[in-house]
């Protein structure tokens, strides 16, 4: 039992982790590729959101959901490895 708690620990600060870096090294180039790639006057067609409104909401799913879907699907994952590896069903 405790190594699928620290199993849980290790595979939800490794989550967060990676998303730490994504939002340190991937999310600068995420948003200029957007700004290269679409133009300053893009607008999206449904809900009329410029670059502006996309960038800002790219920014709150990096900062926020990147973290919080990482760390949980990590964390269930060393739960179910140590698990399936100690035999418990």
């Amino acid at each position: 039992m405790m190594l699928q708690i620290a199993a849980v620990i290790a595979g939800g600060l490794v989550g967060l982790g990676l998303a730490t870096a994504a939002n340190k090294f991937a999310l600068p180039r995420v948003l200029r590729q957007q700004r290269e790639k679409m133009g300053d006057d893009w607008k999206m067609p449904l809900t009329g959101w410029n670059l502006e409104v996309l960038e800002k909401h790219t920014r709150f799913i990096y900062r926020f959901w990147m973290p919080v879907v990482f760390t949980v699907v990590l964390a269930a994952a060393g739960y179910i490895v140590t698990s399936q590896a100690n035999g418990v069903k």
